[in-house]
């Protein structure tokens, strides 16, 4: 399955199942391939769409053993199992939750709900990284969930609570530190956890329990061979396979690895702009003969093209703030389901975990390398504290909360790596989920699979920064016996962007009349701070005002989105 949802009401409470209904069909491109619902009409449904991918071509949804006690519905895939011939991961992971057996976390990406019906218990959970979304909603009545935010607001009416405080963080990094979301009382749940639900005394009661993900490491000479298993592991399908090659490093290990050992018939996807990107396969010089069986798709999307799939991707996004990446993404798995392919190895979560981005490099040639001033101390934040409402309050706030996800972390490298992976590496996660399921494809990411992330977190334990003067310096020497020495320098640009040709287009004008007319009544931001940012937008605009007009502008079209739709009342206290 790809999408799940589902209403657990109190014996008090009557279930709404047109509504529930409604849930179900938003989520229908998620899984083409099979719908079905449980329900007993009164205060109980859960339901779910498939993409088939593993397991038979035929599946009852939702799947329940054989007393019909136990239900789940479930989207994502294991790896690593070895299973009869007409089992998939979702009947593993049934009986496991059944035994009593989910305190570790699964070599996969998962999210899912098991409902025990006799006793009406409930268990919401997901993957370590958050690969695979899920939303809930809950109250002492009422437990909603769904795999997307678009689907859940179908079922009620939700306000919109976008304080001084939430502002301050999607203006920043673009998505709340925490679980919260646009909507009052709707949440993410978070990655690595189970959220229990019991019934008691006709009131839903909830707590949470963390997944174990720490095991053994293996040696750092292991890296290689461990990369290897994970994307194979994760290469092992019946559909047509696909990747998306940018010519990073990341796709590159990928693709090398899957011409080392013979697999045939894949499709490879590369985006071609301002000259970067794979333009030919033979430019690469894969090991052995497989890959002439291989077929390489590539696009130059003109700027036209770019800006429809903007607001195509504004449509669908279950967050309102996204990267500009997700409109690559989005063209990329387009290009892959119009090639027929179903499932698709990208190198996301490389960057995250090695760390892959420029600003690194620039950050730790600086005298100050505490992990905290990488995302406080920047000309973003003194405009933020001028724009918003009591900013100034909530920086030292912003800063308690993410000194508390470093957890005493005092390597600066592991430090700045767990906040990545929180704060950048999520979003992006998000970001793939919605644009690939959008068009009915599995993405996935075996830099995030096995024993990679765990190796990767001892590298750098073991690094200097000194040897941070090239991006990802462990993941190059680890991979330089499997890459070629022409294929390890192909210039290759972030995935981002350029927001002044972007905005030269008139877009500028759509967005500056929105800000002097609309975001008043919207955020609680300074009439001063605005006029200030609508002055410099006018006239000579920095990368970063651009940047905060862009994300204003997406949570505003992401608001007023739904509240034509639901009829959500905003609340900017």
């Amino acid at each position: 399955m790809c999408g799940i949802a589902g209403v657990i009401c109190n014996s008090m409470t009557h279930l709404n199942f047109k509504n529930f209904l409604s849930m179900v069909e938003k989520i229908d491109r998620r899984g083409p391939d099979g719908k079905g619902i449980l329900t007993n009409n009164k205060n109980f449904a859960i339901g779910g769409t498939r993409l088939a991918i593993t397991g038979p071509d035929n599946m009852p949804i939702p799947l329940t053993d054989q007393s019909n006690r136990f239900a789940l519905v479930y989207n994502g895939e294991i790896y690593d199992l070895f299973l009869d011939e007409g089992v998939s991961d979702t009947n593993y992971l049934l009986n496991k939750l059944i035994n009593g057996k989910m305190h570790k976390n699964l070599n996969g990406m998962y999210a899912f709900a098991f409902v025990d019906l006799r006793d009406m218990k409930t268990v919401l959970g997901r993957d370590k990284f958050g690969i695979k979304p899920l939303y809930y909603y809950l109250n002492k009545n009422t437990l909603q969930f769904s795999s997307d935010i678009n689907s859940l607001v179908q079922y009620d009416r939700y306000d919109v609570e976008i304080d001084s405080k939430a502002l301050f963080e999607y203006l920043t990094f673009g998505r709340r530190i925490g679980e919260e979301t646009v909507f009052k009382n709707v949440f993410s749940l978070e990655p690595g956890t189970l959220l229990k639900i019991s019934m008691d005394s006709d009131e839903l009661i909830c707590t949470t329990q963390k997944l174990d993900t720490e095991k053994e490491a293996l040696t750092n000479d292991e890296l290689l061979s461990a990369l290897k298993n994970s994307i194979l592991e994760c290469a092992k399908t019946s559909r047509t396979l696909g990747v998306f090659l940018s010519g990073g490093v990341d796709s590159l290990a990928i693709v090398y690895t899957l011409a080392e050992y013979g697999i045939e018939n894949i499709h490879t996807f590369s985006l071609i702009l301002e000259g970067d990107g794979v333009k030919r396969l033979e430019d690469l010089e894969l090991p052995g003969t497989s890959w002439k069986t291989w077929t390489h798709h590539t696009l130059n999307p003109s700027m036209d093209m770019i800006e429809d799939t903007f607001i195509n991707v504004l449509n669908i996004t279950s967050e309102p703030c996204f990267p500009m990446s997700a409109i690559y993404t989005f063209l990329l798995s387009k290009m892959a389901s119009d090639s027929g392919v179903k499932v698709v190895l990208s190198g996301e979560g490389a960057d995250e975990l090695f760390l892959g981005y420029e600003s690194y490099v620039k950050f730790f040639k600086q005298s100050n390398r505490n992990p905290l001033t990488f995302y406080l101390n920047n000309n973003l934040i003194n405009v933020l504290n001028g724009l918003i409402e009591e900013g100034h309050n909530y920086y030292e706030c912003i800063e308690n909360q993410l000194t508390n996800i470093l957890d005493n972390e005092d390597n600066i490298f592991l430090g700045l790596s767990l906040l990545e992976q929180h704060l950048s590496l999520r979003p992006l996660l998000d970001r793939i989920d919605q644009t690939s399921m959008y068009h009915s494809i599995e993405v996935r990411v075996p830099f995030l699979h096995g024993e990679v992330p765990l190796l990767a977190k001892k590298l750098l334990k073991k690094l200097k920064p000194q040897e941070l003067n090239i991006t990802k310096p462990n993941l190059r020497k680890i991979l330089q016996p499997l890459l070629k020495e022409k294929a390890m320098n192909i210039p290759k640009k972030p995935l981002r962007i350029n927001l002044k040709q972007h905005f030269a287009r008139n877009n500028l004008k759509e967005i500056l009349d929105i800000l002097q007319k609309e975001v008043k009544s919207f955020f609680p931001v300074k009439e001063k701070g605005l006029y200030e940012l609508v002055d410099r937008l006018s006239k000579n605009p920095t990368e970063s005002d651009l940047g905060l007009a862009l994300r204003l502008y997406q949570l505003y079209y992401y608001i007023n989105k739904h509240m034509s739709k639901n009829k959500i009342y905003i609340s900017t206290t």
